[in-house]
């Protein structure tokens, strides 16, 4: 299969003379870290769109919320287990120099690769209501605090994969889409709101010039953009389900991936497909080319516990390429026909009919 470097050059560069020369970058750049506007929280199912900072080479954007959940009676019954609390926005897109939403996915899903760019992660950040039970039976409030981290670039040591973004033609928007209370809370009677308001941290390096040439701006290897983009195949009622992935001029990263479906199991588990209901995964290209296979399903989760430590939740995969050797594993997209995710379900397994698998292809990409 064809791996390693592949990528091609990509207009994430200087428009005026430079020199890519990380080391001479690294000693003369300063790290930045700035706070745009904050935002009030949007609304379930709306969204909210802001400008961020054309300036520097931008490594990472954090997003805080800060707010109340808020109840109005009823019997409203959290679900740890799955998109909450960190599946609060459905939607977080990132747009800039020329590439519209190279970033695009859930805030879940951001949760999911802190828990593997970072081993053994505890979030002892956040504040709020977890304990999955009725907790809300008449009306009140809790507060809230919670965070994400949007990794611009691929490894925040080397920058790769970052963003150079002080170019007229750059325009840098973060859009947040908030989830339907429903898919965060099963509702029995009385409704539900968080309120509050979300402050965002741009992390950014100045450019240099090179003191020996004073007209030449020194910058890091930009050639890459870091992507992570997400799409939803249906199940369909398959026992087994195939996924086609998308070919870029670029490399595979990571693949994170779980099945979504709201008709299962009960408010503690709220529609991700445990993996009771997989028998097996492969990764497969061409005609039958299968590279990776995890055979039963309880092998992939032996392995994410060993690699991360703390695993993530029971349901949630990922197929990671860089965590040993990055330059031998990653996969060269345009170098493999017809590749695709191959997921066995059990026999006891029958989908929704809205079932979908919903995966995340990481990638840095020309």
């Amino acid at each position: 299969m064809p791996t390693g470097t592949g990528a091609v050059n990509l207009r994430n560069l200087p428009s005026v003379a430079y020199q890519v020369n990380p080391q001479l970058f690294f000693a003369l750049t300063e790290k930045n870290m700035f706070a745009p506007p904050s935002i009030a929280i949007p609304p379930a199912t709306t969204y909210s769109t802001i400008t961020l900072l054309q300036v520097g080479v931008v490594s990472k954007i954090r997003i805080i919320y800060i707010g109340t959940v808020t109840t109005t009676g009823g019997t409203v019954t959290i679900a740890p287990e799955a998109y909450w609390p960190y599946g609060i926005f459905s939607g977080v897109t990132l747009s800039g120099n020329g590439q519209n939403n190279f970033f695009n996915c859930s805030s879940y899903d951001l949760r999911q690769r802190e828990i593997v760019q970072n081993r053994a992660y505890t979030d002892t950040f956040f504040v709020g209501p977890v304990t999955s039970n009725a907790i809300y039976a008449a009306a009140g409030n809790a507060p809230i605090t919670i965070g994400w981290d949007l990794p611009i670039a691929m490894d925040d040591t080397t920058l790769i994969g970052a963003l150079y973004a002080q170019s007229e033609a750059t325009n840098l928007t973060l859009t947040l889409t908030s989830e339907s209370m429903a898919n965060l809370f099963a509702i029995t009677a009385g409704s539900i709101a968080l309120t509050g308001t979300v402050y965002f941290q741009e992390t950014f390096f100045d450019v240099p010039y090179n003191p020996q040439a004073q007209d030449t701006l020194v910058i890091p290897d930009l050639t890459v953009l870091h992507g992570f983009v997400a799409n939803n195949s249906a199940v369909a009622g398959q026992s087994q389900v195939t996924t086609p992935l998308y070919r870029i001029n670029g490399q595979l990263e990571r693949l994170l991936y779980y099945i979504k479906d709201y008709t299962i199991g009960s408010a503690a588990l709220k529609g991700i497909v445990p993996t009771s209901d997989y028998s097996s995964t492969q990764l497969v290209y061409g005609a039958s080319t299968t590279p990776y296979s995890w055979t039963p399903q309880q092998n992939l989760n032996f392995e994410m516990g060993v690699d991360y430590r703390v695993a993530p939740p029971d349901g949630v995969y990922w197929l990671d390429l860089v965590k040993e050797n990055p330059q031998r594993d990653q996969i060269l997209l345009e170098g493999v026909t017809n590749l695709r995710l191959v997921n066995n379900m059990a026999a006891a397994y029958t989908p929704g009919a809205a079932a979908v698998v919903h995966f995340v292809q990481e990638t840095l990409f020309a």
